[in-house]
């Protein structure tokens, strides 16, 4: 399989984006195509990381910008439930605009990251 690209994300886990994945995206988003970069780096800088469905896949939120005025998920599986510790392997399957009206109501967990403080209000 094919890598287009590896990088660890704030909780030091190792994540990649595979070909045949990345095809598997924009045949399902097409406004994705040619954001391959836009990904890594909602893997590399989110604004938060939350549970995605399932013990062993999380959501990875980057907020609009100027070149990104939807803001972007991205939905990393990995081979361990134990991910929020940090150092799995993970890839991603998934990624599109956050964009209420398409995904109303996201099959989305708790948020992981960052963690709230103790006694913050």
């Amino acid at each position: 399989m094919k890598t287009i690209w590896t990088t660890q994300c704030v909780l030091a886990n190792e994540v990649s984006l595979y070909q045949q994945d990345w095809e598997h995206i924009v045949d399902g988003h097409p406004e994705m195509d040619g954001k391959e970069e836009l990904v890594k780096r909602a893997i590399q800088k989110p604004i938060y990381i939350q549970e995605a469905g399932s013990l062993v896949s999380a959501a990875y939120v980057l907020p609009p910008d100027v070149n990104n005025p939807e803001g972007v998920r991205v939905i990393v599986g990995f081979q361990s439930e134990l991910w929020p510790d940090g150092n799995r392997v993970g890839a991603v399957e998934t990624g599109y605009p956050i964009n209420a009206k398409a995904y109303p109501h996201p099959n989305l967990g708790q948020i992981i990251w960052p963690k709230t403080k103790a006694g913050a209000k």
